[in-house]
Formats: C-alpha cells, structure tokens, sequence
C-alpha cells in the first residue's frame, strides 16, 4: 500500500538474500564445517565437494550430502557396502528408504531387490547416482530405495536400523541364508543370529 511500509527487519532481509545467492556447493561446505569442525570438513569437501552430480543436488540438501560423504568416505576405505536406513520427512510409518554406497563393481538390483522382499518390505522406486571423488577417481555408487513393509504394518526404524544393517550385511556376503526367515529382523526385531537359529529349528 503506498505510503505504508510494513514493519521489516533488515538484517533477516540481509540473511535471505546472502542465502538466496549462496551454489549448493557453499551450503555443502558450510555443513560440513558445522558437523565436523573446520578441518574434518574440510577435508570432506575437498574430498567430495563437487563430485555430485545434478540429479543429486536437485533431489538431496547439502544437509543431507553431509551424511553421505561420511558413508562414502568409509566405503572407500573399507570397499564394504555402506548402508543407512532411514525414514524422510513427512513420510507414513510404514515406509522407510535404503541407502547403498558401493565403490566396488556395480551392484545389480535383481540381486538387491530380493534380498529386500525377503525382509518383508516392498520396492516401489529406486534412484541412483554417481559420483566421482576427484583425488580418488574410483566412483561410487548411491542407490535409494524407496520401501513399504510388505504387510502394511508400521515400523519403528530406529530401534531395528542397527540390526536390518548387520543382517543385510550378512545376506550380501553370503554369510547367511536369503528367505522369508529374514522378514523377523523387522516384524519381531530379531538380529541375524536369532534368525539362524529360529531357521535352523524349522530345517529340523
């Protein structure tokens, strides 16, 4: 309305526009700074920093890259499968997404994507990126998988996260058997141990 300038605060002004013009590569490094201290993020930025791809960016905050580096970093290191169960924002009680780091050779889903049912959870997407750390030139492999438990059922993903990451391990070496056994680490919050034995009972 002329002659009617709302209340302001200048400073807030000041912030969003600094913000507005900052690359999500700034934020990324500026997180990681946050989370690590100046030199583990530095290191991690200059490690990472502009090896995401566009697709990456487009879909994930630099927030959220800060968690990946770390995971990406350990699966250069230990050539291990990398994992994170998680649940996005917002997202219903029964659904849960799957992060894999592989710097290895590529992973295939028709391998994956049983294992999972056999957890008793459903695919219903699944994206993938690579990115390719400059100093190391070995890319790495992200896959998200989007999930709902198969029986509909709600799942408290913090209390069974540790074990459906050991017990996925486990499945991926060969380390223990992949059926329908394994649906207990969620429904009954089982770890793979158990399962062993509660397979092992029902063979005899």
């Amino acid at each position: 309305t002329p002659g009617a300038i709302p209340n302001y605060d200048l400073k807030d002004i000041e912030a969003r526009l600094i913000e507005a013009g900052r690359s999500w590569g700034d934020r990324l490094k500026s997180a990681l700074v946050e989370h690590h201290g100046e030199a583990r993020g530095s290191t991690l930025f200059n490690a990472f920093g502009d090896s995401f791809p566009t697709n990456y960016r487009e879909r994930y905050s630099a927030r959220t890259a800060v968690y990946d580096c770390v995971r990406m970093e350990a699966a250069l290191e230990s050539g291990a499968l990398g994992m994170n169960l998680y649940r996005p924002i917002e997202a219903d009680d029964n659904a849960l997404s799957f992060k894999i780091y592989n710097a290895g050779d590529n992973v295939a889903l028709s391998d994956i994507m049983p294992m999972l049912e056999n957890m008793g959870l459903k695919v219903m997407a699944e994206d993938s990126f690579t990115v390719t750390p400059h100093r190391v030139k070995q890319p790495i492999r992200i896959l998200d998988f989007a999930l709902v438990t198969g029986d509909g059922a709600a799942v408290d993903y913090g209390a069974v996260r540790d074990v459906f990451h050991d017990s996925f391990a486990r499945v991926w070496r060969g380390d223990i058997e992949d059926d329908g056994f394994n649906r207990l680490v969620l429904r009954a919050r089982l770890s793979w141990r158990d399962v062993v034995l509660i397979r092992a009972f029902a063979k005899f």
